[in-house]
């Protein structure tokens, strides 16, 4: 399951790459701190998407990170919650603590895809050997 899982996160770092650096370009202004960048849900799980202009985003915080920043990240007026769209794609980003224990972050570390994170930005191969990291 991880190795198909694998290729087809691998394959839409390659397919998306131009998309996935507009998403970048707009989260770091906001959360310049951001630990990573991740990308989960559908789209990331399943070649077979139901809406391929649908994607979801996590800005992960450092662990130092006051709750008061996390609760302000994630409210519906919030400078992520006005990123509602990048070209033809609807986003929705979110922060989280990276020592966050929720089943949600769970769940996000074993099936979410880094799209960032710290350091220059990635290069498409930077990004997929992140991910082929990840999954072994």
């Amino acid at each position: 399951m991880v190795n198909s899982i694998s290729n087809h996160q691998t394959k839409l770092l390659a397919t998306r790459q131009a998309f996935f650096k507009q998403v970048i370009d707009a989260v770091l202004p906001v959360v310049p701190h951001a630990q990573a960048i991740i990308c989960y849900g559908l789209n990331v799980l399943n070649e077979n998407r139901i809406n391929p202009n649908d994607w979801d985003f996590i800005v992960m915080l450092p662990s130092d990170a006051n709750p008061s920043e996390l609760e302000r990240l994630n409210r519906l007026t919030s400078p992520l919650a006005l990123i509602r769209s990048i070209g033809t794609h609807r986003v929705d980003v979110q922060a989280l603590s990276v020592d966050d224990n929720s089943t949600f972050a769970q769940l996000l570390q074993r099936e979410g895809m880094p799209i960032w994170e710290p350091g220059e930005k990635p290069s498409l191969s930077e990004l997929q050997s992140q991910f082929l990291r990840k999954a072994s």
